[in-house]
């Protein structure tokens, strides 16, 4: 997107708020996006996912905020976030135009991204890692990674007492295992635990 464009978008986002449903709906886009990055880079396994835990159901969103911080381009903070349909164009979450109930949760997550930012490539690795309750393997450990992890989670674990999130979270899951799968020999894939 060019610097214009994301301007305009970001002045038309300003001019009113999103709508709670806009922002679920394309975080979810998103957080499909996040588990199916995270299991194609071996950071979450289909286990992990099929199993349906806790763990995953704090790591997937945290790795989705992590993602979000490293597609964001402005200061302060904003995010692009898909349109309601495949054909819309992508909207603009930030501080003014994030809806009042997210702002808390939105201000946390920004406070993080201009630290996620200036990491380096294998500090980010190892953050992605820490999201994902894995050790690190860079050899100089950073204790900053794991305050912006816990704050990081510390959002994800606020989204995920959220309703609309647990109603749609099975299918985000189911959809982050089908990526890049084919069925199996008897011709079925992998299913979510029940």
């Amino acid at each position: 997107m060019s610097s214009q464009t994301h301007e305009a978008a970001t002045s038309a986002a300003s001019a009113s708020s999103l709508t709670e449903a806009i922002v679920i709906h394309g975080f979810h886009e998103f957080l499909v996006n996040a588990l199916s990055q995270a299991k194609l880079e071996k950071l979450l396994d289909e286990d992990t996912l099929a199993s349906a835990e806790t763990d995953v159901m704090i790591s997937g969103p945290a790795l989705c905020l992590y993602f979000g911080a490293l597609r964001s381009k402005t200061d302060p903070p904003s995010v692009p976030i898909p349109g309601t349909t495949r054909s819309s164009a992508p909207l603009i979450l930030s501080e003014q135009s994030s809806p009042p109930a997210f702002k808390p949760l939105f201000h946390l997550w920004a406070k993080c991204v201009p630290p996620i930012q200036a990491l380096s490539s294998a500090e980010r690795h190892d953050l992605a890692r820490i999201i994902c309750d894995r050790e690190p393997i860079s050899g100089t450990p950073n204790v900053a990674l794991n305050r912006i992890a816990a704050d990081l989670r510390s959002v994800a674990i606020e989204i995920t007492q959220r309703r609309t999130f647990q109603e749609r979270y099975q299918n985000d899951l189911q959809q982050a295992l089908d990526a890049g799968v084919t069925a199996g020999p008897s011709g079925e894939k992998r299913r979510i635990a029940a």
